[in-house]
């Protein structure tokens, strides 16, 4: 892998592809500014930083455990991401961080300015409504915070915070961008009806467009 040392710019992506993995891209919406989640080998995921204007990748944090990306989002200049992750060890739940949690890092990097334990796999997503707002996928008006790392100048508010009605309510990841979920199709011989929350996801569309 070749890379600049002065800016740890990625000039071979040859590695990414080395290796059967999959990758989920987060876009910003008021820069040229991308997030790339890869998953690969195993349980291991990385952060890449896409400048997308000048078509430069900046490789970024490995983590170790399991991050959902499509409960993620990057905030609207590309500054910040929010990230719903689980490492499912008991050494987490011992510093306080519970199996899962949701955090905002500045990508690259995965390193909690602010953090929120979950301890499960319900709920978890982070939604940035503007730059220092970020809706996190709660019922609760608003979530304790880690004691090491609270939010400073970012607002968090659950559901229960916004009015009935308001778009943002049951905006997801991806949603300021003007993509949308498209639903996987519904197994006939289900026997099941599928509950709210459980609707899995075939892949995400914006103007006949597919990811």
């Amino acid at each position: 892998m070749k890379k600049r040392a002065s800016t740890g710019t990625i000039e071979d992506l040859t590695p990414f592809f080395e290796d059967r993995c999959w990758m989920f891209v987060h876009l910003a919406r008021q820069a040229s500014i991308g997030v790339i989640l890869r998953r690969g080998p195993s349980d291991w995921c990385r952060v890449t930083l896409w400048d997308t204007r000048r078509d430069k990748f900046q490789g970024g944090q490995w983590f170790h455990g399991r991050i959902y990306p499509d409960r993620c989002d990057i905030s609207p200049d590309g500054r910040l991401f929010v990230y719903f992750a689980g490492k499912f060890n008991p050494r987490s739940e011992e510093k306080g961080y519970d199996r899962t949690w949701t955090a905002v890092s500045r990508p690259p990097y995965l390193t909690a300015l602010a953090l929120w334990p979950m301890g499960s796999t319900w709920g978890g997503e982070g939604v940035f409504l503007d730059n220092l707002t970020v809706r996190l996928g709660t019922n609760m008006p608003h979530w304790p915070h880690h004691p090491n790392h609270p939010p400073g100048p970012l607002r968090a508010l659950g559901f229960a915070a916004l009015k009935k009605g308001d778009p943002w309510h049951e905006a997801g990841p991806s949603f300021q961008n003007g993509w949308e979920a498209v639903l996987a199709p519904v197994n006939p011989n289900t026997t099941r009806a599928t509950q709210p929350g459980e609707e899995r996801l075939a892949n995400w569309s914006s103007n006949g467009r597919r990811r």
